[in-house]
């Protein structure tokens, strides 16, 4: 196997991973807690890197990977998943829906997903339990958002400075002076 495991650190509540892996089965496997698979199909030597926070029960990660791959499977149980792509070198496919620079996804566990990525994929993803979702959110689960977030996997367009926002908030979590 050529996972090589470059940290694996403990910081109060938090915990940090950071994996390189040279093949796409490999890279599937060392995001810990999602039941997927990987298919490479693009040809090359295949180079991924994830990152992977858990704040309590929150997943934080970020995986680049520089082939085109197919996912497919479930992430940890009984989570929203939001996708977040920060630099890719084309569109990418989440389902039957387009993915593009300045956009982002998001899925239910129980729904499973279906990702086809381009050559270069570099994305941060979010795992929060639908109960911490639930109680962060509360009343405003109610109405409009309970079905938006009860409805099938979707791909968003929000404005791009609000996204951006986001990103820069996201790629932050994974400096280390913020451990």
């Amino acid at each position: 196997m050529s996972m090589a495991f470059d940290s694996d650190q403990v910081a109060s509540s938090c915990r940090f991973k950071t994996v390189t892996t040279l093949d796409s089965d490999e890279h599937a496997a060392a995001l810990q807690a999602w039941d997927q698979t990987y298919n490479q199909l693009s040809p090359g030597a295949f180079k991924g890197a994830l990152q992977q926070i858990w704040m309590g029960n929150i997943h934080v990660f970020r995986e680049t990977t520089n082939r085109a791959v197919s996912q497919s499977g479930l992430p940890t149980r009984d989570c929203f998943v939001f996708g977040v792509p920060l630099e890719m070198s084309d569109t990418a496919l989440f389902g039957n829906q387009v993915v593009v620079p300045d956009s982002f996804f998001m899925f239910r566990a129980t729904d499973g997903f279906s990702l086809r990525t381009p050559e270069f994929f570099d994305v941060m993803g979010i795992a929060i339990p639908e109960s911490d979702m639930a109680a962060a959110l509360g009343r405003r689960l109610e109405g409009e958002m309970r079905i938006l977030l009860s409805g099938a996997p979707m791909v968003f367009m929000p404005p791009r400075a609000a996204l951006a926002e986001f990103q820069r908030c996201l790629i932050s979590l994974f400096d280390p002076g913020c451990l």
